[in-house]
Order: structure tokens, then C-alpha cells, then sequence
């Protein structure tokens, strides 16, 4: 007997399940069988000329938005979180998936999108970074680097328009740190960076994230993590996340930082406007270390290493390591008062 998934879904990125489990099962005879999960509401059937029309509900959320769409041979029929179709003798399995509303969807004037996210009262940007080919990598650079080879990212994703800031981590997690204890004042501030933070820790802040937000935050992969500060499919081919000249777009140099962290966004963005990718804090990455070679990579994650990849240098560190291609890398457990984290999606 042939089965088809019919998905629920939004046509766009910031997509996210819900799909724990069944309870609803429609039997009308013995050639028709429908299940679904929880969020689906009010199945019901009618006589059809050419099979029987099914109806159901998804259950509505405030902020966020459903719509339909069909595999294979079902036709389907939209109207807000209401749907229906004619079915043949057929198994189906319904299951809702839900992504933010679009009228949190903004575009700015340079044509970047950002979607804006609130938990606990405190609201954050992800912009799109439209899918695409670069060379990763440095010719020029220390072995880590070497060799460059092309890498094909064929998915869009969002990358934090800053990086985690001390506000937003308390949203979630209540407290910071218990290294920044340690720390003088100039460390603290609602909108720097959180620091001392080690990628155990990270995960850790983006599983209570994304059960509070119902989304699928993560860290981004290191080839996805180069291709924004690049500036991914408007990369205008800079040393540095927007610039070649470092003072304009990054915290960096120990001295020339003050020796300290600063606010998120006073520097200037690169070419799809995000901020900060060099300098200010070090950045996790979800990958471990590899050695690189010539070969083409698609989507590529490595995660079969000891140490993870940190990227983008930091306010203590001088130019060469804060260029777009340097790859820094620390024990998983690390937290250092020079590195923190960008969320992905």
C-alpha cells in the first residue's frame, strides 16, 4: 500500500518541529488509515466523487504562521491553520511543523533579511545568508589554513546578526558565568558579549534556547561560520569581516581594545550586515579540528576530533589572528574570558 507524508510548513528557513508522538488516529475503513501528531486537531471525513475529503485543524500559535503543501498525488487546500483534500485509497500521516511569523521578517536597505526573535521579553536578529561556493581558506596564511578549497554550502541558514550577549544569556539562563565572577566591571553589560563561556556550555545555552523558543538554534559549522564573515554571496574579497582596514570593523589588539570586551554593533558590519565576526570575542564553531586538503566539500561538518574550532580572533589578540581565514581551536571544556558564541539556525 502506498504511503504519503503530508507535511505542514511554511516556505522558509526558520523552520522547527513539533513531532512528539500521536494522538489522533482516523479510521474510516479499512482502506483508509490517518494519523497524526499532537497539533493536529479535528480530523474529520466526507463523501467525495473521487475518494473522501479530509479535514483537520493545526493547532494555532501565537507569532507564528502555517501553511500547506503537498507530496506526491494529494490536492490540497489552504485557508489560515485549516485543511482539506481528497484521498484516495491511501495511508497518510499528517504532521505540523511550525516557523516564526513574517511579521517578524524585516529587510533592510541593503537587501538583507532579518528575522527577529524574542524570548523572555528579550528580542534578537538572525540574518540570511543566502547559500553559495567560496574558496576556504588562505593561501598566504600558517598551515592550518592551507591548502584553499572550494567549499559548496547549497542550504540558506541564519547566523546571528551579534554575538551572544550578556542580556540575552541571562533571558535564558538566568546567570552568567560563574568565571565572569572573577572579572572586572569594564567586563560587564547588558549588550557585550558573554564570555567565558566553553562550548560545552554553549550547547548547553542553545538546548534551554530552543525549548524555550521552539526553534532549532545550533552553532554554526566552520565553513558556514567563514562564508558569512566573508561575506558570503556579496563578499567583496576583504582581509577582515568587512573591511581591510581592522579598525573599522573589529575590538582587537589588547591595548587598542582597552583590554576589554565592548558592546555588540559599534564597529561596522560587513557586506550582509553582520557584526563583530572579527574581533571582540573568539567564536565557537560546532566542528573539531581537521586538516584541510584539495578536495571539493559539500556541506562538510567534522566532528570526529578532541579540540573545537574557534573563529573571528578577539579583543585580545592582535590583527593576524583576526583575519577570516585564521582557525584558533580549544578543549571543549575551555572557557577563557576571550571567547563566546554566534547562534546559527
Amino acid at each position: 500500500m502506498k504511503r504519503i507524508l503530508l507535511i505542514l510548513t511554511l516556505l522558509t528557513i526558520a523552520l522547527y518541529s513539533f513531532s512528539q508522538g500521536l494522538n489522533t488516529n482516523l479510521s474510516i475503513n479499512s482502506k483508509y488509515n490517518i494519523t497524526s501528531d499532537q497539533y493536529i486537531k479535528n480530523l474529520s471525513h466526507t463523501s467525495a466523487t473521487s475518494g473522501t475529503k479530509i479535514s483537520f485543524e493545526a493547532e494555532h500559535r501565537d507569532g507564528y504562521e502555517i501553511s500547506y503543501y503537498m507530496i506526491g498525488d494529494i490536492k490540497v487546500t489552504t485557508s489560515n491553520y485549516s485543511c482539506s483534500f481528497i484521498m484516495p485509497s491511501i495511508d497518510v500521516y499528517i504532521q505540523a511543523y511550525y516557523i516564526a511569523s513574517t511579521q517578524n521578517k524585516t529587510t533592510s536597505n541593503n537587501s538583507t533579511t532579518t528575522y527577529t526573535f524574542t524570548v523572555n521579553g528579550v528580542s534578537f536578529d538572525m540574518i540570511l545568508v543566502e547559500h553559495g561556493s567560496f574558496k576556504m581558506g588562505n593561501s598566504d596564511g600558517y598551515s592550518g589554513e592551507k591548502p584553499v578549497h572550494i567549499v559548496n554550502l547549497t542550504n540558506d541558514y541564519y547566523l546571528g546578526k551579534f554575538e551572544v550577549t550578556q542580556k540575552l544569556w541571562k533571558a535564558v539562563v538566568d546567570t552568567l558565568p560563574s568565571v565572569m565572577n572573577n572579572l572586572k566591571s569594564n567586563f560587564f553589560g547588558d549588550d557585550k558579549p558573554v564570555v567565558a563561556v566553553s562550548w560545552y556550555d554553549a550547547k548547553k545555552f542553545i538546548n534551554k534556547l530552543n525549548k524555550l523558543t521552539n526553534q532549532n538554534f545550533r552553532l554554526p559549522t566552520e565553513a558556514e561560520w567563514e562564508y558569512a564573515a566573508r561575506g558570503g554571496n556579496k563578499s567583496k574579497g576583504y582581509i577582515y569581516s568587512g573591511s581591510n582596514n581592522i579598525k573599522e570593523v573589529a575590538w582587537y589588539g589588547w591595548q587598542k581594545s582597552n583590554k576589554h570586551p565592548h558592546p555588540v554593533g559599534q564597529k561596522m558590519p560587513n557586506e550582509i550586515d553582520i557584526y563583530d565576526m572579527t574581533g571582540n570575542v573568539w567564536e565557537w564553531c560546532e566542528d573539531t579540528w581537521y586538516d584541510y586538503t584539495n578536495s571539493l566539500e559539500t556541506n562538510p561538518i567534522h566532528n570526529d576530533g578532541v579540540v573545537n574550532i574557534r573563529r573571528g580572533g578577539s579583543w585580545n589578540r592582535d590583527a593576524e589572528f583576526c583575519h577570516v581565514a585564521w582557525r584558533g581551536y580549544d578543549k571543549p571544556f575551555r572557557c577563557y574570558v576571550s571567547i563566546g558564541f554566534r547562534l546559527a539556525l
